[in-house]
């Protein structure tokens, strides 16, 4: 009897570990979850991120390749959401070359197809009014800029989270409302107290809050605002970022008349902004140079200056490395 039950326990047993090894199979080998969006929707999204790391490591005419290559792909599906993605991205390139008709036409775009996108968007929305209140005070139209920002900022309504993209849209608006206080002409104090309060914690905002505070504060301390800023930039690798702080700083010595320092800063400036490719940037510098080298007396270096100053303004094609060693070869 007893070798009997026992038998019957050991079958049960087996028959109980094989149930959990079906169970266990079964778990194991669920298929993932089926991608349902058409292959041309997959290729523009891959697009897209390509896209935004090209943009990111400063490759910006592969990018603008990247981004016109999602948008003719979410096109060609009737996407609004990646449409709007690609269209804020492109405007945003625009600006960064000083292209505003482009960056014009992108942004009413994405602005077009914004109340097509169904489920959540309130951040695509905030970057798309970000973007429109930029732009307008691009545009001095500055009471329309204000109008727009007002609400991204002081919106009692707002969920209040610690959440990372919630936090960097809310810095993105009050750094664009700061320099619609500069460009306006209204007293920007405040707006630059808020600004430094919320950036401490987010380095590339903090830089970008000494540069301001380097501008506005008459109090001694711009060379070292202006020193630890660049120090954020070149951590992050910020190109931009360098060449801007560059620039404010070599202003700094011009007005002090320091002028030595001041050329190589511009310098150093413009080698960043022709590999960049901004060309209304680098008119900036190549005025600065031509200043200097008038009151410091540099007739060659005058010379090239101007030359490559007027080959830019006349709006025709560049050989950027003739142009960069012409400035290098000043130096041999």
């Amino acid at each position: 009897m007893k070798a009997t039950c026992a038998r019957k326990e050991s079958r049960r047993q087996r028959h109980g570990l094989a149930l959990c090894g079906l169970l266990l199979l079964a778990a194991c080998s669920s298929p993932p979850p089926v991608d349902k969006r058409s292959d041309s929707l997959r290729e523009a999204d891959k697009w897209l991120a390509q896209g935004v790391a090209e943009y990111q490591a400063y490759h910006w005419r592969r990018a603008k390749q990247l981004y016109r290559q999602a948008l003719d792909g979410y096109r060609r599906n009737d996407n609004p959401r990646g449409i709007v993605r690609s269209c804020l991205n492109l405007s945003r390139l625009a600006g960064k070359q000083a292209r505003r008709e482009l960056q014009h036409r992108f942004l009413a775009c994405a602005q077009d197809r914004l109340a097509d996108i169904t489920g959540p968007a309130q951040a695509l929305h905030t970057n798309v009014q970000i973007e429109a209140a930029n732009l307008a005070r691009l545009d001095g139209e500055y009471d329309r800029a204000k109008k727009i920002l007002a609400p991204l900022i002081d919106n009692k309504k707002a969920k209040q989270t610690s959440d990372e993209d919630a936090t960097g849209l809310k810095l993105a608006a009050l750094k664009t409302r700061l320099a619609v206080a500069i460009d306006s002409g209204e007293d920007a104090t405040p707006w630059l107290q808020r600004y430094r309060t919320q950036a401490k914690n987010h380095p590339l905002h903090h830089a970008r809050a000494l540069r301001y505070a380097a501008q506005l504060q008459n109090d001694g301390q711009a060379e070292a605002r202006l020193d630890e800023a660049l120090s954020i930039y070149r951590e992050y690798g910020k190109q931009d970022g360098v060449a801007a702080t560059l620039q404010q700083w070599a202003m700094l010595d011009m007005e002090q008349g320091h002028m030595a320092p001041a050329e190589d800063k511009l310098r150093r400036a413009l080698y960043i902004r022709q590999h960049l490719v901004q060309r209304k940037q680098c008119l900036r510098i190549l005025q600065h140079l031509e200043t200097l080298y008038q009151k410091t007396a540099r007739e060659t270096r005058l010379k090239t200056s101007r030359h490559w100053r007027r080959q830019l303004a006349s709006g025709g094609a560049i050989n950027w490395k003739d142009f960069i060693h012409a400035f290098d070869a000043l130096q041999e």
